[in-house]
């Protein structure tokens, strides 16, 4: 495990050189092999446990050995791993141990903050009695608050009708286990308190006489399903500058070679990156060049193809470019609201190798395209373009054939949709979507030459949603079931729902509002220990002139990281009632043993699965 700390991203050659290495205790000698997703996937049809154990037992690591020596050496050594240890007695018997490790990444974890704060300073509290969190709770920081729901003169734990209990999961923090407890706190006097409190504690706001601090079993078992066996105090921070945590980390496994040589962009485009044998070994890199930022992307699926409809300017057609993955089916290009259109359509049948290649350079170039009438199809498979130029629907075929679709990942160098609080409040992120995917808004530079100032937003103006899943606003949120492979996950600076999101909330029958987020969400800017930042928050909460008086609901399917704590409701003093939305986070348990791709991770690996098999 200290090669795999040490060596944040592997390459298959740090693998293979690894495998090389043996070592003698006593009458045994140890011989430990590390090996990759792909090699695994590589050996065996069926990729199961018992398939990795009867494949040791059956031939060792021969087969594995024998498959990671095919392929390239450059290539980053994908997760998850799985370590064979071989100890060969010297009267002739080997016992083997498996192990398949994986690190931890940060959508195992239903919330999690840096700072139980927002940047301001402010004191934001869990609503005991009305927020609800399914999943693990964890925090970096030393001090928590609990507020209890004001029930009239009746105790929190008495009464029936509160949301119980707050916490489904473990409750995670780096302070103290000590209650601090009052009717009500002043701000003055929570910074008096954390002055006297250097190890840190749980704020409670009790909110009436009626209630006490829960300093019994029976009473956290009410706020924390389980009790004490599910608060962890004194817990060891998250380091989000470790190699292994850092977002360098993530831009290094999209994007080969990035920290030594990253992609010089100097024009508009969606870039890839190819390696020796002209397969895509990178994410699809969207550079905006002009303002940092592009108006939209929309997620689409036709014909059960998925679908990335990039806008980068608002008002300029020919700058707007659909991307489908059509894998060998019959795929009849949409003609995207051309009345009339004339397909003109260039093939592409080979990649150059080890290149940098911009897709809308395929456009500019007019060689090559052919007429082919009022319709066209695709029937291998593609990555396939298209765009809309003076009535002429305009379409790149790249055949791809045996060759790698892009890895999963939209990576924008810039935000998506207007920054937060711009004066213009337009564009940004919705969508739906029928693969697992990771999108990400952040710079195509190294940690250390981004200006701390500088945020890279995405902005969601509508639901985000996987493809034909039934939301209906008059019931609970429909779950996932635990084979279903797709999932998403939102990376950026600050990921916050737009003003102009109202526009799309689903109306429920009591003429209340919601939106839909089913994703692992992720807002954490961290150039160094000392410039730490980012938050997922609601635009323009607490502004009744832009969140009007109806009732309205924020539904989160996945889990939320951020490094400060961003609002999505406060109150209205002048109209003395809250603005904004209510929470409901729900979180998706297939996230405890799956991740989106290329999620960042806390940089600490876990056991998956390990077993010792003797006598071969």
């Amino acid at each position: 495990m200290s090669f795999l700390t040490n060596n944040s991203t592997p390459t298959i050659d740090d693998l293979k050189n690894f495998n090389h290495n043996s070592y003698n205790i006593k009458n045994y000698n140890l011989q430990v092999y590390i090996f990759d997703k792909k090699t695994i996937e590589k050996t065996l049809t069926d990729k199961t446990i018992k398939a990795i154990e009867n494949e040791i037992r059956q031939n060792g690591v021969r087969n594995l050995e024998n498959n990671l020596g095919s392929i390239n050496g450059n290539n980053i050594a994908e997760l998850p791993y799985l370590i064979v240890s071989k100890a060969s007695a010297s009267k002739g018997t080997n016992t083997y141990q498996i192990a398949l490790v994986n690190l931890e990444y940060f959508s195992r974890y239903a919330y999690f903050t840096n700072f139980e704060e927002p940047p301001d300073g402010r004191v934001i509290w869990f609503g005991i009695g009305s927020d609800f969190f399914n999943g693990p709770v964890r925090t970096n920081d030393k001090f928590v608050f609990w507020s209890f729901k004001s029930g009239g003169s009746s105790s929190f734990y008495d009464n029936n009708s509160f949301v119980k209990p707050t916490f489904k999961g473990k409750f995670i923090f780096t302070g103290a286990y000590k209650f601090l407890s009052r009717i009500y706190w002043r701000y003055n006097e929570i910074n008096s308190e954390k002055v006297k409190n250097e190890n840190g504690g749980i704020f409670i706001s009790l909110n009436n006489s009626a209630n006490t601090p829960p300093d019994t079993e029976e009473k956290l078992s009410q706020i924390i399903e389980g009790g004490s066996i599910n608060l962890v105090a004194n817990a060891k921070k998250i380091d989000l500058n470790s190699k292994l945590a850092s977002e360098d980390n993530v831009k290094n496994q999209i994007w080969s070679n990035f920290s030594s040589n990253p992609p010089n962009l100097n024009e508009m485009g969606v870039f890839i990156k190819t390696d020796d044998n002209s397969n895509i070994n990178s994410a699809l890199l969207v550079n905006p060049k002009d303002d940092n930022k592009i108006y939209s992307l929309n997620l689409e699926v036709n014909q059960v193809i998925q679908a990335y409809k990039i806008k980068f300017k608002k008002d300029e057609p020919e700058k707007e470019i659909t991307i489908y993955k059509v894998d060998n089916n019959n795929f009849n290009i949409p003609a995207n609201g051309i009345p009339n259109p004339n397909f003109k359509v260039k093939v592409i049948n080979n990649l150059e190798p080890n290149k940098v290649i911009n897709l809308l350079s395929y456009f500019e170039d007019e060689d090559g395209f052919q007429d082919q009438g009022n319709s066209y199809s695709v029937n291998q498979k593609a990555l396939v373009l298209t765009r809309a130029k003076n009535g002429i629907q305009e379409v790149v075929v790249i055949n791809l054939s045996d060759k790698s679709f892009p890895k999963n990942v939209i990576w924008v160098n810039g935000s998506i949709g207007d920054k937060l609080n711009e004066n213009n409040k337009e564009g940004g992120l919705s969508g739906v979507y029928n693969e697992p995917l990771t999108i990400i808004a952040k710079p195509a530079k190294t940690s250390d030459q981004v200006d701390p100032n500088d945020f890279y937003d995405i902005r969601i103006n509508g639901n985000i949603v996987p493809y034909g899943l039934n939301i209906d606003p008059n019931f609970r949120i429909p779950e996932l079931t635990s084979d279903d492979k797709r999932i998403m996950g939102l990376y950026a600076d600050r990921i916050f729902i737009g003003s102009n999101a109202k526009n799309n909330l689903l109306r429920d029958t009591n003429n209340y509002e919601h939106i839909y987020i089913y994703s692992s969400i992720m807002a954490i800017k961290a150039r160094d220990r000392n410039n730490i930042d980012g938050y997922f928050q609601v635009e323009g909460h607490g502004n009744r002139s832009i969140w009007v008086d109806s009732k309205r609901y924020l539904h989160i399917y996945g889990g939320l990281t951020q490094c400060y704590r961003g609002f999505v409701i406060t109150f209205d003093y002048n109209a003395f009632c809250m603005v904004g939305f209510q929470k409901d986070y729900n979180y998706d348990r297939r996230l405890a043993y799956m991740n989106p791709p290329y999620f960042p991770t806390t940089g600490e690996y876990i056991i998956l699965f390990k077993k010792i098999l003797t006598n071969y």
